[in-house]
């Protein structure tokens, strides 16, 4: 019985022997086509299962804190939607960990625009998953910093002038 990789060793010298246009980078292509598939099959061999598919298997990398964080914010949610669907919570502590490893942001930051936001007549519409809190958060802490500066342009009340 004849393997393979002979057949394809017959097909390298054929395309070797032959004059014919092009037939010396055919069987240069084939050479490397399988030396290739002998590296593969020989880094295959020499790792295991464990080691390839953890990368794999769990694509998100969240910690305790930011699972935490991902049903404060679905619980919020659900105070002000009793209907709203249970969301993927792994893809939203994943987002969560980004916005603090990536975006840099406290735990405590992004705590109290959750609570924030999901107590506003505006943003508990517009902030439904952790994906929008990560886009939305620096619009929601302008907002809340705005709310917490007393405005300086605004014109003196009569009641002020009292005083």
């Amino acid at each position: 019985m004849v393997t393979f990789k002979e057949e394809l060793n017959k097909l390298i010298a054929k395309h070797e022997k032959s004059n014919k246009r092009g037939c010396h980078v055919r069987a240069k292509f084939i050479k490397g086509s399988i030396n290739n598939f002998e590296r593969t099959m020989q880094l295959m061999k020499n790792t295991s299962a464990e080691e390839v598919l953890p990368a794999v298997v769990n694509k998100y990398n969240y910690e305790e804190q930011d699972m935490y964080l991902a049903n404060t914010l679905l619980e919020h949610i659900r105070n002000n939607l009793q209907s709203y669907k249970t969301p993927n919570l792994k893809s939203w502590a994943d987002d969560i960990r980004k916005i603090r490893t990536i975006d840099g942001y406290t735990k405590e930051i992004i705590y109290g625009c959750i609570v924030w936001c999901q107590q506003d007549s505006f943003w508990h519409k517009n902030i439904l998953s952790a994906g929008k809190l990560r886009e939305k958060l620096p619009q929601l802490l302008l907002k809340i910093k705005s709310e917490n500066v007393p405005d300086k342009k605004k014109k003196p009340s009569i009641l002020d002038q009292l005083d």
